[in-house]
């Protein structure tokens, strides 16, 4: 028996579930519209004359809207899809991105940055649950590369903004038209994503029936939980506060001098260029784009 008389062992052919591409791409989305939200903080906060304490309860209203929303996505989930929850939220998440540019008063973009935090929060729990569902079907891990995506779109979207800050484009100007391109983008997306939730849930149903007498005891809110999981749940909910109470206390340091106080409705005057506190001030003496100049350098 030679060499080339050994059998082969054939490999089994990688399967490629469809709809992939279609959820990374909605982390890609995902990913671009908030890393645009918290790059351009700094010009909100200038913008509707806010304290410290004011932007830091809004940062704080934003992560509890998202958190509160998470919770009740797998039940949506099971109920109406992923898909359709996502369609939704990317279409209606571009909207509130530039609402909130061109908010007319303070109270509005209070009101308006939880919102859009709880449509984050949804995005942020659907997107994944088309993952995983994806991920099952393929048998190979696809997790990682859609969590890259949204990495990636975070540090396109940083860069990018942070240009456009310093070249003095307006907030609105900018937040209406990246609302516009993702908007677009969303409606080319939604047909093309893969279906979840509902059909999982069928699925497990009618499983559950099937072994119900094996299953008796296990049932209760308790079920499928553990410590293990409590903890990770934790850590990741004291991660996602600390985050956010990052963004917005980098906002707050980067506005902190050299901006007129909140209670003055009047602009600042331009310093002379002696007295300027950092070399970005804008030629108009804008304090907004001064600090995002500054936040950029």
């Amino acid at each position: 028996m030679t060499v080339n008389d050994q059998p082969r062992v054939d490999q089994p052919p990688v399967r490629t579930a469809p709809g992939r591409w279609a959820v990374t791409a909605v982390f890609f989305l995902n990913g671009l519209t908030l890393s645009t939200y918290i790059v351009r903080a700094p010009s909100f906060k200038d913008t509707y004359h806010l304290t410290d304490g004011q932007f830091g309860l809004t940062g704080l209203l934003f992560a509890l809207a998202a958190l509160v929303c998470m919770q009740f996505v797998g039940p949506l989930t099971a109920r109406v899809g992923a898909r359709t929850v996502l369609r939704v939220t990317l279409a209606v998440m571009p909207l509130l991105l530039a609402g909130i540019a061109v908010a007319p008063s303070p109270w509005w973009f209070t009101a308006l940055a939880p919102v859009l935090g709880a449509v984050h929060g949804t995005t942020d729990a659907a997107m994944n649950t088309s993952a995983v569902a994806v991920e099952r079907r393929a048998g190979r891990p696809i997790l990682n590369g859609c969590h890259a995506a949204w990495s990636i779109s975070a540090v396109a979207a940083s860069l990018s903004t942070a240009a456009l800050a310093h070249t003095e484009v307006s907030l609105a100007a900018h937040l209406i038209t990246a609302g516009a391109l993702l908007l677009a983008a969303g409606l080319v997306l939604g047909p093309r994503l893969p279906e979840a939730g509902r059909a999982d849930a069928e699925a497990g149903d009618a499983a559950g029936q099937d072994g119900a007498t094996d299953t008796a005891g296990a049932t209760g809110p308790r079920n499928g939980w553990s410590g293990a999981l409590l903890l990770l749940g934790l850590t990741a909910t004291t991660l996602m506060i600390c985050e956010e109470r990052r963004s917005a206390g980098a906002a707050s340091s980067c506005t902190s001098s050299g901006t007129p106080p909140s209670a003055s409705p009047r602009p600042r005057s331009p310093p002379t260029p002696a007295a300027r506190p950092w070399a970005g001030w804008s030629a108009t003496g804008s304090p907004a784009a001064g600090a995002a100049t500054r936040c950029s350098a």
